[in-house]
């Protein structure tokens, strides 16, 4: 699944809304709208910010919003990947998973993996 973010104006925004039938009843803090639009979620923000999320997102976007889809421009620089070599580091790291809402809760997780512990951490991988 995708998910594809543009920053619309007050206007755009209501232009959108009456393209779609949204729902504006019962919505998390900081929600204006949300919908469902051919198999694609859409999400808007009090902050005008408005989120396609499904298998065809970019495409359902590019239908509602096809002024702001063409002026995404694509990166010029192709990443470097790199491998790093993390046993020979001290590791801290966090990383959460959930929304703390109706589909359950938020969970939290820290962890510091010292250049001792992280060979062990290998042992107990296989």
């Amino acid at each position: 699944m995708s998910n594809v973010v543009y920053k619309l104006t007050n206007p755009e925004i209501q232009q959108l809304m009456s393209k779609i039938n949204c729902d504006t009843s019962k919505l998390p803090q900081g929600m204006k709208a949300k919908a469902k639009y051919k198999n694609t979620s859409i999400s808007i923000y009090n902050s005008n910010k408005v989120m396609f999320q499904g298998k065809e997102a970019s495409a359902v976007a590019g239908q509602l919003l096809p002024n702001h889809v063409n002026t995404q421009t694509a990166s010029k620089h192709k990443p470097t990947q790199s491998k790093i070599n993390y046993n020979q580091f001290q590791c801290i790291g966090s990383d959460e998973a959930g929304s703390g809402d109706y589909f359950g809760p938020l969970t939290v997780c820290a962890a510091y993996v010292s250049k001792k512990t992280c060979s062990s951490f290998k042992r107990t991988r296989s």
